[in-house]
């Protein structure tokens, strides 16, 4: 409990800060920040519950890390030299629509991204594949 009140209080300070300078990018940079703080005060209440292999354990957040900041990279670079902004009309609900249209393509190169460099650094194997294939695409 005392984890998630520390938090809060990060995620809450870190957007005080970041989003009046950074705006949306800001909120994200918080959330980040937030998550690992979370996870770094949770690894050591976890380890007197459970034994776990915190090497490994750090190994595979550190592949997913890079891999978030290679997505993170990838896409404001895409946004910078490319425009995929879909303009659908001038009203305010076409114009929404189309800002909902250009979200949805950064979403699926952003998954399409970090999925791949996921991949390529052997932080999602054939047997992760396996067993989300297993438990929620074969029906028994």
């Amino acid at each position: 409990m005392i984890n998630m009140a520390i938090t809060v209080a990060v995620n809450v300070v870190l957007n005080v800060f970041l989003i009046k300078s950074n705006t949306i990018i800001g909120a994200a940079i918080a959330a980040l920040i937030s998550g690992i703080v979370l996870f770094s005060l949770g690894l050591r209440l976890v380890g007197k519950i459970i034994t776990y292999n915190k090497k490994l354990l750090l190994k595979t957040f550190g592949k997913t890390l890079l891999a978030a900041g290679a997505m993170s990279a990838i896409l404001i670079v895409i946004k910078k030299f490319f425009d995929f902004s879909i303009t659908v009309g001038h009203s305010p609900i076409l114009e929404n629509i189309g800002a909902l249209i250009t979200l949805a393509i950064y979403i699926v190169i952003g998954v399409l991204v970090y999925g791949f460099i996921l991949v390529l650094l052997k932080g999602f194997v054939l047997s992760d594949f396996r067993l989300i294939f297993n438990k929620f695409v074969k029906k028994s």
